[in-house]
């Protein structure tokens, strides 16, 4: 039985991999381009940037070299320049959760981790692939797993997960 289960775990593993970033399909980010550039903030802070605006979504996107303070809880997705589509599908449901049930109390920042190769964030938590954490301090929660079981087929259930580790964290 317990090999049955690590047998279907790397099953899935492998499927994730190569969905996520065996794409030969050229994907860009809808922020890339509908957002203005702006320049670094004065103060080291995020700024809301408005994202694919025929959807009226928001991004928070840390300003300043990435250097974000360590106060509150922070919800970090880092993914690849090509995305699937679950990992498109764990961005908008984190995001919406986010900024849906905390408002301006908990930050969420999308990284891209190919483009941004020299944020500290992804040395700081060890980053390799597509990554959800929830972040407070010193505590880290990886949600990554969860979040990519459920994105696409039960996005309710990703939603009470970020919602539970968020005030678990607060």
């Amino acid at each position: 039985m317990k090999s049955s289960i690590i047998y279907l775990v790397l099953i899935v593993s492998v499927a994730f991999f190569t969905s996520c970033n065996g794409s030969n399909k050229q994907e860009s980010n809808c922020c890339d381009k509908n957002v203005e550039k702006t320049t670094c903030c004065k103060e080291q802070k995020t700024q809301k940037k408005p994202c694919c605006e025929d959807t009226k979504k928001v991004v928070t996107k840390p300003c300043c070299g990435d250097k974000v303070t360590s106060d509150g809880v922070k919800v970090y997705y880092f993914h690849g320049t090509r995305r699937c589509a679950t990992c498109k599908a764990v961005e908008a449901v984190a995001l919406e959760t986010v900024t849906e049930t905390f408002g301006d109390n908990v930050t969420f920042v999308s990284i891209d981790r190919e483009q941004d190769k020299e944020n500290q964030l992804i040395t700081k938590y060890q980053i390799t692939g597509q990554s959800l954490l929830v972040v407070n301090g010193d505590q880290v929660e990886n949600l990554t797993n969860v979040a990519f079981m459920n994105a696409n087929t039960h996005p309710e259930k990703l939603k009470a997960k970020i919602i539970e580790t968020v005030e678990a964290l607060k």
